[in-house]
Order: structure tokens, then sequence, then C-alpha cells
């Protein structure tokens, strides 16, 4: 990934955590007069102004899809690599239903991140949705959103996601696992997955250093395709970055001006 890509670095991160720091310190500066004092749970104090709710919100909510990302990081890692064979292969759980549950899992999260783009979107032009009636037509229709770059780069984290919307449905609504032999076009992941099967409940009909060496050149295959989807995740979400810039430096300093007469 280029450096310019790494999203907690790009100028709309920078911008609002700059302005959230003034926040977090006072945050920071009561947690320590509690914490002297003994106290865990404390009254309420010095509500935010509208201009410190903006930025948190946006903050919170711009991190939220960055989450989503380090996430299907993590899930291609865990892929990757699966420890700690016997153990695991003792609880019947084996390297093929290791891959996927852990695919299941990535699906969700790539699926999710059209829903956090446009929650941020929402909270960004200051809709006033809802985060529950935050859709696509809801959001990509309203009137300050519709003919703006914003909406292209929403469209485009759509294209990205609706590809897999089918599979995680099947997932998370039918208890169905992913076909993965059809996901990533290989018959041998469907071998793989019988010859698992078989080597945890009866006597193995693959040698072990073979089955091993199989899951090896599958799973490079498979790391690839998800290295591919994280590029074209990232490269999107940067995009919706950059358009949503200028958008909530309008809005932070339109609030600032009035936070302060």
């Amino acid at each position: 990934m280029d450096k310019k890509k790494q999203l907690a670095s790009h100028p709309l991160m920078n911008a609002v955590f700059e302005n959230i720091r003034p926040t977090l310190n006072k945050s920071m500066d009561r947690l320590k007069k509690i914490a002297k004092r003994g106290k865990i749970r404390h009254r309420k104090e010095n509500a935010l102004n509208e201009y410190q709710s903006y930025n948190v919100n946006v903050f919170q909510r711009a991190h939220a899809l960055l989450n989503c990302v380090y996430q299907l990081e993590d899930i291609r890692k865990f892929i990757k690599r699966f420890p700690s064979p016997r153990t695991y292969e003792r609880e019947n759980i084996s390297q093929y239903r290791w891959i996927e549950y852990h695919y299941s899992y990535f699906v969700i999260i790539l699926v999710t991140l059209a829903d956090t783009s446009l929650i941020l979107v929402n909270t960004v032009f200051r809709l006033g949705n809802p985060e529950k009636l935050c859709r696509a037509e809801v959001i990509k229709s309203n009137e300050w959103v519709k003919d703006t770059t914003v909406n292209r780069s929403l469209q485009r984290i759509d294209e990205i996601t609706s590809r897999h919307r089918s599979v995680r449905n099947l997932s998370v609504h039918r208890g169905k696992a992913p076909e993965l032999y059809k996901i990533f076009k290989s018959d041998l992941l469907d071998y793989l997955n019988l010859y698992s099967f078989v080597n945890l409940h009866a006597e193995p009909i693959v040698d072990k250093r073979l089955l091993d060496f199989a899951f090896e050149g599958e799973i490079k295959k498979i790391c690839e395709s998800l290295d591919k989807e994280l590029d074209a995740v990232k490269a999107a979400i940067w995009k919706l970055f950059d358009s949503l810039t200028p958008i909530y430096h309008s809005y932070e300093r339109l609030l600032a001006k009035t936070s302060n007469t």
C-alpha cells in the first residue's frame, strides 16, 4: 500500500484529531482529578458545545471506518497462519474451518464498510438522520449530497462491498458457510474441505505433509485475493475522505465562530 494511502494519516483525520485535542486534554485533566479523589463514577460536567460535539462525532465515525479496515487486515493475517494446529485439531477445528470462519467474518466486516461510510457522511454533513436510518437511498439522495464527489465516493465503496453482500447475507441470516471453492475458483479447496474433515474424524486418507503443502498454496492465493480487496477498499475510503475534507472544514469553521459568540 502506497504510504499516502495510510488512512490514519489522511488530512481529514489529522484535522479532526487536532480539533478534538483540546477537548481530550480537558477530559484527561478531569479524569486525573477524579482518580485522585478515588472516585470511579462521577457526575457529568461541562457538556460539550456544538463545535466540540461535532468534532468528536466526526472523529468517532471516521475512526469506526478505520477500525473496520484494521479488522480486515487482522483477518488476513489470521487466515495466513494456522497457529498450534494440533491444539485446534484436538478441538475438531481443522485448518479449512479456520479459514472458513475468518473469511466469513472478513465478508461481514467488508459489507459493514458501506454502512459505516453512510453514517460518517451523515455526520459530516450534519444531516441529522438517526444512525439506523442511514440507508444508501436516504443519504445518497439527500439534496446536499447527491451532486457531490462524496456521492461518487460512496458509490465506489458500494461497488466493492456489494459483490460480497450475498455471501454475507447467507452467513448472517441463513447460517450458511461460504463456499470457498466457488469464491476463489479452486476445486482443490473443496477437496481440502473433505480431506480435513476425514482426517479429523477417521483414518487419514491424505498424508499430513501433502495436506499442509496443498493448504500453503491455496492460502497464498486467498491472501493475494484479500490483498486486492484491501487495496481497493483503502483507495475508496481515501477518496471518500478527500471528498469530505472541504465539507468538514466548512462546518467546523462555522461552528467555531458560533460557539465563540
